[in-house]
């Protein structure tokens, strides 16, 4: 338990080294993030999910890029919050890779004929 503990610290250490030097530390976190083992990231995956909007590209994508690497090892991780998120989240989801938004409203399809309106699957 107490390993435990000492590994979220850390990750959280890391991950506000990243989020608030990610520029300055570009070419480590090039290849440090692409090589790391996913296991110590998997008890932060809330706060990497809250770092997606950042207001800094660079850190969004190597975020982003870190939860494709999560998902790839264990997708039930990423899966439910990526769901609720969708489903409670802000006004606005983002493409990362893009950096093109799309509004809720154009996700939803037509009127059903019984006053409901259907979510296209985003996932």
């Amino acid at each position: 338990m107490e390993n435990d503990c000492t590994t979220i610290t850390a990750t959280l250490r890391l991950l506000r080294l990243i989020v608030k030097h990610a520029l300055e530390l570009q070419t480590v976190l090039e290849s440090g993030l692409a090589t790391t083992p996913t296991r110590p990231w998997k008890g932060i995956i809330p706060q990497l999910f809250s770092r997606l909007s950042h207001p800094e590209p660079y850190v969004r994508r190597r975020v982003s890029e870190l939860l494709c690497r999560v998902a790839e090892d264990a997708p039930h991780l990423i899966t439910f919050p990526a769901v609720v998120g969708a489903a409670a989240g802000g006004a606005r989801l983002q493409d990362m890779t893009m950096g093109t938004s799309t509004s809720r409203e154009s996700l939803r399809g037509q009127d059903s004929g019984n006053g409901k309106q259907e979510y296209y699957d985003i996932l």
